[in-house]
């Protein structure tokens, strides 16, 4: 239903979880994904015989300062005619967040970027890969912020990742979230390496882990990484819209 009503409307995304059941877990994500800074507004659909309740979710938006409706199916009519109203209601909030959006000022430390694995090849440690280290590079430089996602990707690496850590706490914390992951990776027998990434020219997992880490590049100077050190100061960006 939420896919029909999103349906060839502009700027529109569809989020959510099959299932009547309590998930506190869907319930946390939608709220985080639907109170995002990048997030004009928000229409909750539910059927009416589920556990989680669309108006609670339209509140926590509203709440945030965006307009947010909802609605049950079973009060609608049926399929068509909730369809309808979805569109209708998603036709108004568009107008809305336009209506009510502010420019405000933005600098590159509003700006994070994370990166996340794209299928890895014989070329990914030489090419793909070093090119977002050294775009992490000038983020950070300017004063924005780069998050290296899927540690598991670098399993194996431990003393090369703590290595680049930029001060004693930021090696236990690196050392800590290794070893989780690695934990993980046992638990579940997998070491993030599959048939696609072989067939795509790497020859062994050791091969893919240290093209992944390529996302960063080696430490200017033993004990401090030009990614993690401050930017003199921050520098402007553009303008952002705010609701």
């Amino acid at each position: 239903m939420a896919q029909e009503i999103a349906k060839d409307e502009p700027d529109t995304h569809v989020i959510g979880f099959p299932g009547c059941y309590d998930n506190d877990y869907a319930i946390r994500l939608m709220l985080a994904l639907a109170t995002h800074p990048n997030i004009g507004g928000v229409l909750a659909v539910g059927l009416g015989c589920e556990y989680t309740q669309p108006h609670r979710i339209a509140e926590a938006v509203r709440a945030s300062g965006r307009p947010a409706e909802s609605f049950f199916i079973q009060e609608h009519g049926g399929t068509r005619l909730s369809v309808a109203f979805g569109k209708d209601q998603l036709a108004s909030l568009r107008a809305r967040a336009q209506e009510n959006a502010v420019k405000v000022p933005m600098t590159w430390t509003d700006l994070i970027i994370g990166a996340e694995c794209g299928g890895s090849d014989g070329t990914s440690g030489l090419a793909g890969n070093p090119v977002v280290g050294r775009a992490f590079d000038r983020l950070v430089d300017l004063g924005g912020s780069a998050i290296f996602e899927e540690v598991v990707e670098m399993i194996g690496l431990r003393d090369l990742m703590i290595s680049r850590a930029a001060s004693p706490q930021s090696a236990l914390q690196l050392g800590a979230t290794y070893d989780k992951m690695l934990n993980y990776c046992k638990a579940v027998r997998q070491y993030s390496v599959s048939p696609g990434n072989f067939a795509g020219g790497l020859t062994t997992i050791e091969e893919k882990k240290h093209g992944r880490v390529r996302q960063g590049r080696q430490p200017a100077h033993p004990g401090r990484h030009p990614r993690l050190r401050a930017p003199a100061a921050p520098r402007p960006l553009a303008s952002r819209f705010r609701t």
